[in-house]
């Protein structure tokens, strides 16, 4: 084969390559700017709290090429980033434990939401504040819940509503949902269920814990040691011993054993 023959072949597969490299990069172009993959559907599915629109207006996908940002992100961190910061920016509303964003071809985002879930409200000058297991407080309400226990006497500094309690507050609270815990676990054991008897905690004083049952009987449990005993004995005292209409004090910091104050 003469030299100009082999300088024609590389010639030629260069070109070959050369167009390749276009044609390749034609494509890309044409699925970055393709309407088709443009997002269309937004699937969202746990929300409870905020609706579809509320979450949708709070995250910033606008109409762009999904389908090249969702394949393509593997090789560049900033379409990986895109994707947490909207995930992030979902996770900073009070309610929302944990979102999950993800894509389906063609056009599709969904949007899987876990939700916090309320388990009390801290009784507070001006309004009550909804708070959950963790501590998190979820929204302040100028109402009182009924069906969900109270709290009283928790110290409170700065607070930011989306954001779980600091400070010595957050020792109160800790306590209190112990307590609870403690309850729901002996209730599980046993045909008399306590705790959904508790209308509220006072936690002024972590070494004399106030509860009331059914609005009628306050319970005075002292500290948190020997809770497991103390919350046994209260339950077979106010099950089996107190009647239905008996309001009163029951103490377990007046001598070696509970007593009961009738207020009848």
């Amino acid at each position: 084969m003469s030299v100009h023959t082999k300088e024609k072949s590389v010639f030629k597969k260069r070109i070959k390559l050369f167009t390749l490299i276009i044609f390749t990069l034609a494509i890309i172009i044409l699925i970055m700017f393709s309407p088709v993959f443009a997002i269309k559907n937004v699937v969202v599915n746990g929300n409870i709290s905020y609706t579809k629109n509320e979450l949708i207006d709070k995250i910033d996908f606008q109409t762009e090429n999904i389908l090249f940002k969702e394949y393509f992100r593997y090789f560049d961190n900033v379409y990986r980033f895109d994707f947490y910061t909207q995930q992030r920016i979902l996770e900073s509303l009070p309610y929302i434990k944990k979102a999950d964003i993800t894509y389906s071809f063609p056009n599709t985002i969904n949007i899987s939401i876990i939700e916090r879930e309320p388990v009390a409200y801290i009784l507070k000058l001006g309004n009550n504040i909804l708070v959950d297991d963790q501590g998190y407080l979820l929204a302040a309400i100028y109402e009182q819940d009924t069906e969900l226990p109270w709290i009283d006497g928790i110290e409170f500094g700065e607070y930011v509503i989306g954001k779980p309690l600091e400070g010595s507050g957050r020792e109160q609270l800790e306590t209190v949902f112990f307590l609870f815990k403690l309850v729901k676990e002996l209730d599980q054991f046993s045909d008399y269920k306590l705790f959904e008897l508790i209308d509220g905690v006072d936690i002024k004083d972590v070494e004399k814990i106030l509860f009331t049952l059914d609005d009628r009987v306050t319970v005075n449990i002292g500290d948190k040691n020997k809770l497991d005993y103390k919350i046994k004995s209260l339950k077979e005292i106010y099950f089996n011993k107190l009647k239905e209409n008996d309001r009163g004090l029951i103490d377990f910091t007046r001598g070696r054993y509970p007593s009961y104050i009738s207020e009848n």
